[in-house]
């Protein structure tokens, strides 16, 4: 299923079905492929209308936010094989189940961090275009360690380790904590 190439009312329309394919991880590519490209869309609006906005970092922002968008939903694509080999019971399965949220969290909080350095230099008409994207982007990283807290789950404890410290150092990063009952924001940080 190319999730890229649906209409969106034909992929929400999957989503709300009976199915268990497309479900939360292709949500969450297209959540990030959004917010990835409202980012670009606001590189490229100020560039165009700010004249002393750092243009190189902007350029970057603009180059990383397309190539961001599109391998959110590569993923999203591959999120739906691994889905299927899991329930197979396929061998590396269940790893790669952990993998591509992860993967997807440290992309959106990669872009969120080259955003948070241009912020002030931003057209100001699209400011809400970034904002939104930026939430998007914070949503789909602490939703995307919300889902390889759940998957970790199907290994047994001797065998979680490395990905329970992969998954706690991106919780550190954002201020969230998650567990298999959900996130909670850790008003400290």
């Amino acid at each position: 299923m190319d999730i890229s190439s649906l209409v969106i009312k034909d992929f929400l329309a999957k989503i709300n079905s009976e199915k268990p394919i497309p479900s939360a991880g292709s949500s969450l590519s297209v959540t990030g492929s959004l917010g990835a490209s409202l980012l670009g869309l606001t590189a490229k609006i100020t560039l165009r209308k700010v004249p002393k906005c750092d243009h190189d970092m902007l350029k970057e922002l603009a180059h990383k936010s397309e190539k961001t968008s599109q391998r959110f939903l590569e993923l999203g694509e591959e999120d739906i094989l691994v889905y299927k080999q899991v329930i197979a019971n396929e061998p590396g399965s269940v790893e790669k189940a952990i993998e591509i949220p992860l993967t997807m969290a440290r992309m959106a909080l990669d872009l969120v961090k080259t955003y948070e350095q241009v912020i002030h230099t931003c057209y100001k008409p699209v400011k809400g275009d970034a904002w939104l994207g930026v939430e998007l982007l914070r949503t789909c990283v602490k939703s995307a360690v919300y889902i390889a807290v759940v998957n970790v789950d199907f290994f047994k404890p001797e065998n979680r380790e490395e990905y329970l410290e992969q998954i706690f150092a991106i919780q550190d990063e954002i201020g969230v904590q998650c567990s298999p009952d959900g996130c909670t924001i850790q008003l400290d940080k």
